[in-house]
């Protein structure tokens, strides 16, 4: 009977890849079959033929979100009624008081407040002009299956290691079991591995 010489490590290898093929959960395909990993990545576009979903960019950034960030309160009109109320009051106000009862202490104090409405003019048109028109765009999911693995563990683990490249998902939700129909090759390395028969050094 030929004999094939590997070193301890590819033993405890092969030995160990032999139970995971035999017990894990096959998830009812038959053999042979692969363990890849799943991945979604997004295409963005306008009048994309099949888009999935709408997202929404930022011009300015390019910043892509999922909805539609919200946008500051505008002044309602009611508001902008009542500060211009009270802004004609108080220059009526000036008028009548500012030279009485120690006028320059009036004078600076009608000054003041007229400053802070100038202020607050100010920051409403600057709001304005800080204004994001965020631009309405589609995207398109495309699935891809990435490398091979003989079982679901080592796919587990390579999923955890390199978490960074994938979505963020559960690493169980990401594999994805693929048969290697009619494929001579993987059906040998399947018969192969399930076969061998390991007895320990004399």
């Amino acid at each position: 009977m030929p004999l094939i010489e590997v070193t301890e490590k590819q033993y405890e290898f092969l030995k160990n890849l032999q139970n995971e093929i035999n017990t894990q959960d096959n998830r009812t395909t038959a053999k042979p079959y692969f363990f890849q990993v799943k991945r979604t990545d997004r295409v963005y576009g306008k009048d994309l033929q099949q888009g999935d979903g709408i997202a929404y960019i930022d011009p300015n950034s390019d910043e892509i979100y999922d909805e539609k960030p919200e946008e500051p309160e505008k002044e309602t009109e009611k508001e902008k009624s009542d500060k211009n109320q009270l802004s004609l009051q108080l220059n009526a106000e000036e008028e009548e008081l500012k030279y009485r009862d120690g006028g320059p202490v009036w004078k600076e104090k009608f000054e003041e407040e007229d400053q802070d409405f100038e202020d607050q003019d100010q920051d409403q048109d600057e709001e304005e002009e800080d204004k994001i028109e965020y631009e309405e765009i589609e995207y398109q999911e495309i699935v891809s299956y990435d490398n091979c693995f003989f079982t679901e563990k080592a796919c587990l683990r390579h999923i955890k290691e390199n978490k960074h490249h994938y979505a963020d998902e559960e690493p169980m939700q990401l594999t994805y079991l693929n048969a290697a129909w009619r494929n001579p090759e993987m059906e040998m390395m399947f018969e192969f591995i399930s076969s061998l028969k390991f007895k320990e050094g004399a």
